[in-house]
């Protein structure tokens, strides 16, 4: 019969880490206080800081998890199939809206053309351009 999965919320998991860190205690003494084997307490010493912060490299594995998301597109295209059925002027503006991937990737993954895209934003009102350009300064 097999144990069913234990599931940790995030605070105990930060406050886990800075004991293990402010304690005299070895850990493998911790974790039998804790009631968790020493594997989890040592991943999640990689994963938070001694204040209980979430590490850089943690940070940028995420991120660099969502790109490759994007550049799969295999869970995104699940989530937006919506999006993929539209006018190509909602895709272009929901690439414009979405600056933190490359227009390439975005408009390969939407179906539409870079040169589209481009032509589309140069002919945006002035007005509306303006508008754009101080809403990103902000």
């Amino acid at each position: 019969m097999s144990q069913k999965r234990r599931r940790y919320d995030e605070d105990f998991k930060r406050n886990a880490v800075k004991l293990s860190y402010a304690t005299s205690k070895t850990i493998e003494a911790l974790c039998e206080d804790l009631g968790i084997s020493p594997s989890i307490l040592y991943r999640w010493r990689r994963k938070y800081t001694s204040e209980g912060q979430e590490t850089p490299a943690v940070a940028e594995q995420e991120k660099m998890r969502k790109l490759q998301i994007v550049e799969n597109g295999e869970r995104n295209a699940k989530k937006s199939s919506g999006l993929l059925c539209e006018k190509p002027e909602v895709k272009f503006k929901f690439i414009r809206n979405n600056p933190e991937h490359p227009v390439s990737k975005w408009a390969a993954l939407l179906g539409v053309s870079t040169s589209g895209y481009y032509n589309w934003l140069n002919t945006q009102p002035e007005r509306e351009r303006q508008q754009r350009i101080l809403t990103d300064k902000i």
